[in-house]
């Protein structure tokens, strides 16, 4: 009950430029954010894993449910502190940089463990070896393309996508400014 009333207390509007269109705007945005992330991470997985000469099996899929979750949980941190620093009434741009630099250091830090984490299973020997270094290089390969990569696309992507509804979609001029507007 306590999330559906914050959930109606955000989706009032507000000064907000991104509220134009309610909650929904927002969802949106995170979204379409999300969705230009995860393919990086896959791409780094597929690049590892045919690196080592190992098959897209079962274990690999495995492997990018994993990669999937943790590039999104790093593009919805970085768009909902901007989101935040939005509504506190920054510009976008500085809005998505004090996200970016707040978010950083978690990201990295998150990233690099669960990177060093992988290490053992990449380079396991023995009986089920072949299963651990499927999952363990798809992994590491797609962790270390989704944060490098990410770290410069997600606040690219943020702000295209962000100016690009402000401005009311494609072939629309566009208006980054909030007019205040008075009555006389």
């Amino acid at each position: 009950m306590a999330v559906m009333a914050a959930m109606w207390h955000r989706a009032q509007p507000s000064d907000s430029a991104l509220y134009a269109g309610g909650l929904a705007t927002h969802a949106i945005l995170t979204l379409v954010v999300v969705m230009l992330i995860v393919p990086l991470g896959v791409l780094g997985a597929v690049v590892f894993s045919f690196a080592r000469g190992l098959p897209a099996d079962i274990y690999f899929n495995v492997g990018l449910i994993t990669i999937i979750g943790l590039a999104a949980k790093n593009a919805i941190l970085i768009v909902e502190f901007a989101i935040e620093e939005e509504e506190l009434g920054e510009s976008l741009f500085d809005a998505t940089m004090n996200a970016v630099k707040l978010r950083l250091r978690p990201i990295i830090m998150t990233s690099l463990a669960f990177i060093l984490g992988m290490v053992p299973l990449a380079i396991s020997t023995g009986a089920g070896a072949a299963s651990r270094i499927a999952v363990g290089t798809g992994v590491m390969g797609g962790v270390i393309a989704a944060t490098l990569l990410g770290i410069f696309f997600i606040p690219l992507s943020y702000l295209a996508v962000r100016r690009w509804i402000s401005r009311g979609g494609p072939g629309t001029k566009m208006d980054t400014t909030r007019e205040e507007t008075t009555d006389a």
